[in-house]
């Protein structure tokens, strides 16, 4: 119990929201908002939000990163990394992220290429979900569900079809996360569809063959109705879903998360 806390999470209560940062950095916390340009007491005011995202996998979770660092979307982009600003705005591309940061902290915005050959207008949060590394996807997948949970994701319901997409990755670590991010989605929206939440709860994400291909053929149908790929987000730059599918698939072999 390094942080004399609940081993669970390590950290105590009070200090989970950016208070263990303020009580050194006191000219920050006299105005917070000044430094973080978002509202206080919101998660983009959470010193570590930025500056400790939740973006390592482990344990079948996504976790903290304990490398406390200054959010950096071109760099991030050029590494294949996820990054703070998109975890949030999922719906925003990392060339929007570069030269947000270096706008609102007084820097020059450095070129963004992104080592997926992708274009640097894509939007980052399509892109990361379908077409990342193995991490990415599992990455973002939480990240959508956490946004949408706490009420930070623009329009969630266009987040589903892509979701349910992300339920036929080649990773079940993926399938679970998408899974819990749908029904968080639901959540967030009401429950929008009566049962929803019911049928992802009993969908199995270890499904595979044609078990999964008739549980997401059920699933698609559900989602269809609501408005489905029609009502999703595109990823734009002039990229198509299935080519962020196959960009996925290509890198699945990239690295291994522990399967």
């Amino acid at each position: 119990e390094m942080h004399d806390g609940d081993p669970a999470g390590m950290l105590t209560s009070d200090q989970r929201a950016g208070q263990a940062c303020l009580d050194c950095h006191r000219p920050i916390a006299e105005d917070v908002a000044a430094h973080t340009h978002h509202e206080a007491g919101t998660m983009g005011s959470n010193c570590l939000s930025c500056h400790m995202p939740e973006m390592v996998y482990g344990v079948m979770e996504i976790h903290r990163s304990h490398h406390i660092e200054v959010p950096d979307p071109a760099a991030d982009a050029a590494n294949a990394r996820p990054n703070a600003c998109t975890l949030c705005h999922a719906d925003r591309s990392l060339d929007w992220a570069e030269r947000e940061t270096a706008r609102l902290w007084g820097r020059t915005a450095s070129e963004v290429r992104r080592a997926d050959g992708l274009p640097a207008a894509v939007v980052d949060g399509v892109a990361r979900l379908l077409g990342g590394d193995p991490v990415e996807r599992a990455v973002m997948a939480v990240g959508l569900g956490q946004s949408a949970e706490r009420g930070q994701l623009d329009d969630p319901e266009r987040w589903r079809a892509h979701l349910v997409r992300a339920l036929d990755d080649d990773y079940p670590a993926v399938r679970r996360f998408a899974r819990r991010a749908l029904i968080d989605i639901e959540r967030a929206v009401g429950g929008s569809d009566g049962d929803g939440i019911a049928a992802l709860a009993d969908h199995d994400p270890l499904l595979i063959g044609e078990a999964r291909t008739r549980a997401l053929a059920d699933l698609m149908r559900r989602y269809a109705a609501l408005g489905g790929d029609d009502a999703a987000l595109a990823p734009g730059a002039g990229v198509t879903l299935e080519q962020l599918e196959a960009l996925g698939e290509a890198r699945s072999d990239a690295i291994n998360i522990g399967e």
